[in-house]
């Protein structure tokens, strides 16, 4: 009884298998493309450009004293209650990078 139970298992997961070959045929070919040819080229600048007009940021930067902006005081307590701190998250900070221009960072709210 338990032998035929496993030839009639065993003859299941054959047909199976041979099912799913059937079903997973595979990728059909591409098309055919035309070949590039190769070549020699070079690339053409647009014109000259500095740090100063490419349009980021010139590293490093260097925060300004006192431009720092922070959000209102909250309190953090402790699980027990017992403890309390005080602290103010950083809202807007201003930095120079190295050209010269201002670059600010704007912070958003930790609990919002």
């Amino acid at each position: 009884m338990a032998q035929s139970k496993t030839r009639k298992l065993v003859e299941d997961l054959k047909r199976s298998l041979r099912e799913r070959a059937r079903i997973n045929i595979g990728l059909t070919p591409a098309d055919v493309r035309e070949e590039i040819p190769a070549g020699k080229g070079r690339g053409l600048a647009s014109s000259t450009s500095s740090a100063s007009d490419a349009g980021g940021i010139a590293s490093p930067l260097t925060e300004q004293p006192g431009t720092r902006t922070n959000y209102v005081e909250r309190y953090v307590f402790s699980t027990d209650g017992v403890f309390a701190i005080a602290h103010q998250p950083v809202l807007q900070a201003a930095f120079t990078d190295a050209v010269g221009r201002e670059v600010k960072f704007n912070y958003a709210d930790p609990d919002a």
